[in-house]
């Protein structure tokens, strides 16, 4: 639980562009004491967590949700679920695109598409 909750907490901050020296910094610690909550080496006391969450500006509670993504951690690391929703979002926009390029050029080109209708008709 003690990793999880380190992990989450460095989630947080990295996606604000938070370094660990400004972490430790606002806390009033050294950037190895604040390391060793994030790597989930030191148990962090509740009133350490609840200025930790002040800095990063999320509840508390973010530092305990479930909603992880972790198959094949060793290999790949985390991801939230939000974090996969917007990955597929983007191969999704990606795909749209891609497909919408392709129609335009083959209208660009009679040719292209000429050769698309023959090449069907072969088959």
């Amino acid at each position: 639980m003690i990793k999880k909750v380190g992990f989450k907490i460095k989630k947080i901050r990295v996606g604000k562009d938070y370094t660990l020296a400004n972490m430790a910094e606002e806390l009033g610690m050294t950037a190895s004491a604040y390391r060793k909550i994030e790597q989930g080496i030191t148990n962090a006391p509740t009133s350490r967590l609840i200025e930790i969450a002040e800095v990063l500006e999320v509840n508390v509670s973010d530092f305990f949700e479930e909603n992880i993504v972790s198959d094949n951690r060793e290999k790949f690391g985390y991801a939230t679920k939000e974090d996969v929703d917007s990955i597929l979002r983007v191969i999704q926009k990606i795909a749209t695109d891609f497909e919408r390029l392709r129609e335009e050029l083959s209208l660009k080109k009679p040719g292209a598409k000429k050769y698309v209708k023959l090449k069907s008709l072969k088959k």
